[in-house]
């Protein structure tokens, strides 16, 4: 439950017509496959900017000059009510007195707007400020936007769904086919369709298989941190986006983040951090590594990764006929198949 400021402001606006050129590192599709189509969602990188899904293509647009995207009225609003403001002079114009305004890039800040000008104003220790309440919540209620990445990165940070994604609607799971997510007031919730049923992302509710196209289920990384959720079996065991973190099921029955020692990944048959060179992990296997190149995941041994400070940079790259693997320790296409057991299905590893 939320504490301190509890007043809404509601603004709203027309949305621009003209598109601008994408600039997000996160591919913006997976996200589309989650929504209906024709739903807007905010640009995680710019709070100015925002994306409509065209069945799974994110066409990026921009509010026009001092307004910013709200992602909950689908429309532009008066930038400050979603950008926040960065100074006291900027704090709370055309704001109405007694209401609040979120501090830029700050999570625990806020501007109260008081008859005699704007005061700056602190949440207890271990809470956010949401903007959309207007209430100081704790921050496993609600994720500060500001401490958010537009992808998964080198340490492993997820992007938080419901900071782009409206809340109170039901939307994909990028991992299930049978699961759906949903937004309340900020906090990312799940659940599961009935015995024989999928999740529909066109309609937005669970629908028999035979009427559904599954196509939202990527496990693209970046897009989905199962931290607080619900599970099943107290000490199950699942990967997380990143290479060496994985998720445990507690005594409580909800998932709890964990991260391997340095130079060790998740490998998801044993479930042990083991080296890098041999867990069966399908991730970005550019974490932990200081090479240019590394191979890629399930590939054969045939495709390899280009690695930008320990982040896979670009797309998977194959192997010319005349030398078809690849070989990370060596840096090469080769004529002879390494045979590093992460290349492989685990029923196939080579003996």
């Amino acid at each position: 439950m939320g504490r301190g400021p509890q007043v809404l402001i509601i603004a709203t606006a027309a949305l621009l017509c003209c598109s601008i050129t994408p600039t997000s590192a996160l591919n913006m599709s997976d996200v589309c496959l989650l929504v209906k189509h024709d739903t807007f969602v905010a640009s995680p990188s710019d709070c100015h900017s925002y994306y409509t899904c065209v069945g799974a293509t994110a066409q990026l647009y921009s509010c026009p000059t001092g307004y910013g995207f709200s992602k909950d009225s689908q429309a532009c609003v008066p930038a400050q009510s979603i950008c926040g403001a960065s100074s006291a002079s900027s704090a709370c114009q055309n704001a109405v007195v007694g209401t609040y305004q979120a501090v830029q890039n700050s999570c625990n800040s806020f501007w109260y707007c008081s008859a005699s000008g704007p005061l700056q104003g602190y949440c207890p220790t271990g809470d956010n400020f949401n903007p959309t309440t207007q209430s100081c919540d704790l921050a496993s209620d609600y994720s500060c936007p500001w401490t958010e990445t537009d992808a998964s990165d080198a340490s492993g940070e997820t992007i938080n769904l419901c900071s782009i994604i409206p809340n109170d609607v039901f939307f994909g799971n990028p991992t299930s086919c049978s699961n759906w997510l949903y937004c309340d007031q900020g906090t990312l919730k799940n659940g599961t369709c009935p015995k024989g049923f999928v999740f529909n992302v066109a309609t937005g509710t669970c629908d028999y298989a035979v009427d559904t196209t599954c196509s939202q289920v990527t496990n693209a990384a970046g897009l989905i941190d199962y931290a607080g959720f619900n599970c099943k079996t107290a000490g199950d065991m699942i990967a997380a986006s990143a290479c060496n973190q994985y998720y445990t099921c507690s005594s409580s029955k909800v998932y709890v983040l964990n991260t391997c020692a340095s130079g060790l990944y998740f490998d998801t048959v044993s479930q042990k951090c083991i080296t890098r060179a041999s867990a069966q992990n399908n991730c970005d296997r550019c974490l932990g590594s200081t090479s240019q190149f590394v191979n890629s995941y399930g590939s054969n041994c045939t495709s390899y990764l280009t690695c930008k400070n320990g982040v896979q940079f670009g797309s998977v790259q194959t192997c010319p006929t005349g030398h078809p693997f690849f070989n990370e320790n060596d840096g090469l296409c080769e004529l002879t198949n390494p045979q590093f057991t992460f290349c492989f299905n685990i029923a196939t590893v080579p003996t």
